[in-house]
This record gives structure tokens, sequence and C-alpha cells, in this order.
């Protein structure tokens, strides 16, 4: 399944894996290709698009120009309320 996913960059001191960390604390395998460095970018929040495998959690990604550097705060886009017309009786 193609799709994309935002989150904090870690490496796995064990296995030397990437891993996304979502803000629902999913955590999600990245499978890179080799030419990409990752190492500049641990402990940034990064977003990510790739295949996604649901049975073992792994993202591939194909090419570095899938993932983007984001902002290290989530910061929420104010909204307005539209008032709803409604009929006015008489």
């Amino acid at each position: 399944i193609d799709t994309a996913f935002a989150g904090l960059l870690r490496q796995s001191p064990t296995t030397q894996k990437y891993y996304l960390l979502t803000s629902d604390s999913q955590a999600i395998t990245l499978d890179v290709p080799i030419n990409v460095n990752l190492k500049n970018l641990i402990g940034r929040r990064i977003f990510a698009e790739g295949s996604f495998y649901k049975d073992t959690q792994t993202l591939k990604i194909s090419d570095a120009k899938e993932m983007e550097i984001l902002p290290a705060a989530i910061t929420p886009v104010p909204t307005i309320a539209i008032p709803s017309s409604s009929p006015t009786s008489p």
C-alpha cells in the first residue's frame, strides 16, 4: 500500500535500523536505500512516503525525495466557525 507517515525519526541502538515514532506512539520501521543517509535527521520530525507493509510495520522508501523535514512542533491551524444560514421566523 502506498502511503505516508509523519513522526520523530529514531534509530535502534541494537539493530541500527531507523524508525518513525508517530504522534499516536506507533513505531514504523523505515527501509531506506543504502545511499540515503539519515544520521543527521535522527531526533527530527520527518514526513516519509513509500510502500507500507502492514504485517511487518515497515515503510519502504525508494528515494530520498520521498522524505521531508517537518517543523519541530505540530502547530494547529486556526479555523473560523462559519455560521449556518437558517431561515428566520417572522
